[in-house]
């Protein structure tokens, strides 16, 4: 197993730390971020709720839900959706973007 052919969480326990090089590494979180987006595109990436007080769209309470569709009937299902996913492409859009933004 090496660095380049992690898929999930399990595979990092299985890497022999001491056959990695500096070569194998990424120059910087945002390479990284960049090297994951290449290599998992529109897989999730990040998962998160914005109500912060439910783990999954299943434990939404009711009149959170009833206000959510009201949302999402006036101002769009993006909007309204407090349980929210970013893929890796989306996030690598993202951190260039602000990367972008920061440099002006």
């Amino acid at each position: 197993m090496t660095i380049t052919t992690i898929k999930n969480h399990a595979d990092v326990g299985n890497l022999n730390l001491a056959e990695i090089s500096p070569e194998q590494l990424p120059r910087s979180t945002y390479h990284a971020i960049l090297q994951s987006a290449k290599n998992f595109g529109d897989a999730t990436a990040i998962e998160y709720i914005l109500d912060g007080d439910c783990i999954n769209p299943a434990q939404i309470p009711f009149a959170k839900k009833l206000i959510h569709r009201i949302l999402m009937t006036f101002k769009g299902k993006s909007f309204a959706n407090p349980h929210r996913k970013m893929s890796y492409k989306a996030l690598a859009n993202k951190v260039t973007g602000l990367v972008m933004h920061c440099i002006r």
